[in-house]
Order: structure tokens, then sequence, then C-alpha cells
């Protein structure tokens, strides 16, 4: 079982096209993380 799914992590690193999900999926993270925080520091600058 452990073998098998070594085989399968294995094809999944070697599509290109996975590999340029992830990278994607980690962009949109990112992007994520930059919104929330932009929106945390314009909502501190409305405090003050």
């Amino acid at each position: 079982m452990y073998h098998h799914t070594n085989i399968h992590t294995s094809l999944f690193n070697e599509d290109s096209s996975w590999s340029s999900i992830t990278i994607y999926l980690y962009v949109q993270a990112l992007c994520n993380n930059m919104n929330a925080v932009l929106m945390l520091l314009s909502a501190v600058k409305l405090r003050s």
C-alpha cells in the first residue's frame, strides 16, 4: 500500500500540469494572505 502511494506521488511530481496547479494555488494563498494583511492595516489606519 505504501509503495503504491509512493508511485502515485512520483507520477504527480513528474506531471508538469500538477506542479503548475500547486504553484497557482500557492500564489492564490499568498495573495489571499496579502489581502488580509492589507485589510488589517487599513482597519488600523481608520481607527487612528
